[in-house]
């Protein structure tokens, strides 16, 4: 098999469901593809498994729920500065270098935090690694567009995402036993199981560099003058996803507090329903490119905007019944697949060498919008419970998806945009 590949999104829609198989094989080959992938595989596992655990390293060794609160804040501050010093940075420095960097001092940033335990040194240290995994957020959907043509690229998009939520999955079952189990066998330095799994997530992360170094080396960077960074386009796409990302995260932080209040649910069954959210999750990302491919890549994102926006309402009208659990789980599903749509939406209509600017700009208006969802969705919540903020919420999402459509929903207006 190639190194890398463009995988035909186009073929997996327009022929026989008899030939699927033979739908799935490489069809033009773009040289890092695999490589890239394999790469970002290793760091949604090694995050995945990092992020699953620090909290409870934490816990153990004493810090309150405020010093976790405050930390977890920080890291996002961190990402949040680091996302607009790297954008404007990228062009200069080129994104396969960011890559490297990313993988080199990310793990080290994330094994420094398991070291030193002084809560203003835990600040510290979240911010830098905040501020490291920028450089991954910056450079990595660019690199994508630029190993696959526009029409592979939901397929694609889709496939990093769905290794990424199942990284995420398998995560939480390894993360679950192995601390004991280092500690059973008498592995070495594993006296603290929790300290031993986390240093060993950051050597899986350092694992991306060995499919990193398959990447070709890109062309030497640009200094000339380019397009205008905020273009038309951009400026309605991130109007739009504003609003979208304001509507998703309005709710989602607090759906497992949801569960337990609202539905009464064990933790053991809040489990059970986080596992098959995901497995819904995974398969929803791999069908949204079939989706945008008979609707079209705008009306099919504003479709699932506006199905997440039904599965809130769902929940906003159930009485505590299993129905709520149906519409909390197509509400997971619904969400995430918007996102390889979205995501391809960005790179199609932007020109190459301002992708990594405008993957910025979508990073920072998401974290933005998420971050003032969670504050007002949190309040909300307390004062009125769950019925009507809820009811309000689907009513937002609703309108994001009328706001994509009606702002990017004419091709004729963004062809001119559309990368070939």
């Amino acid at each position: 098999m190639p190194a890398s590949s463009d995988i035909d999104c186009v073929a997996l829609c327009s022929k026989p469901p008899s030939r699927l198989p033979e739908l799935l094989r490489i069809r033009r080959t773009k040289p890092g593809f695999w490589a890239m992938y394999g790469a970002s595989s290793a760091v949604d596992l090694g995050l995945c498994l990092y992020f699953f655990l620090y909290p409870l390293f934490l816990a153990e060794h004493h810090f309150t729920v405020r010093s976790i609160g405050l930390i977890s804040s920080a890291l996002t501050l961190g990402t949040l500065t680091g996302t607009l010093v790297v954008g404007a940075a990228s062009r200069r420095i080129g994104l396969r270098p960011l890559l490297f960097l990313y993988v080199v001092v990310a793990p080290l940033c994330l094994a420094l935090r398991t070291q030193f335990l002084l809560e203003s040194l835990q600040l510290v240290l979240s911010f830098l690694s905040g501020a490291a995994m920028s450089l991954w957020i910056v450079a990595f959907s660019p690199v994508i567009a630029g190993l696959t043509s526009a029409r592979s690229r939901g397929l694609a998009f889709g496939l990093f995402m769905a290794t990424g939520i199942g990284s995420g999955a398998l995560a939480g079952v390894v993360g679950g036993f192995l601390p004991g189990a280092l500690q059973t066998l008498n592995w070495p330095g594993a006296h603290d199981g929790l300290r031993a799994v986390l240093l060993l997530a950051c050597a899986v992360v350092f694992l991306a560099a060995i499919g990193l170094v398959r990447l070709r080396p890109e062309e030497k960077p640009n200094h000339e003058r380019h397009e205008k960074v905020l273009s038309s386009f951009l400026v309605r796409f991130l109007a739009a996803i504003a609003v979208w990302n304001f509507a998703i995260s309005f709710f989602t932080p607090f759906a497992n507090v949801y569960l337990a209040r609202r539905m009464g649910l064990s933790t053991a069954s809040i489990g059970v329903i986080y596992t098959a959210s995901q497995l819904l999750q995974v398969a929803a990302v791999l069908v949204a490119p079939l989706v945008y491919r008979r609707s079209g890549l705008v009306l099919g994102i504003a479709i699932t905007q506006l199905g997440t926006a039904l599965a809130i309402w769902g929940l906003s009208l159930s009485d505590g019944s299993s129905r709520a659990i149906g519409a909390y789980l197509a509400l997971t599903a619904l969400q995430w697949m918007s996102g390889p749509g979205i995501t391809t939406l960005l790179m199609n209509h932007t020109p190459e060498a301002n992708r990594a600017n405008a993957a910025a700009m979508n990073t920072v208006v998401s974290l933005a919008a998420q971050a003032a969802a969670s504050a007002v969705g949190g309040r909300a919540f307390d004062h009125f419970g769950y019925s009507a903020p809820l009811a309000v919420d689907g009513c937002v999402a609703a309108i994001a998806s009328l706001i994509l459509f009606a702002m990017l929903g004419h091709e004729k207006a963004l062809q001119n945009e559309i990368d070939p």
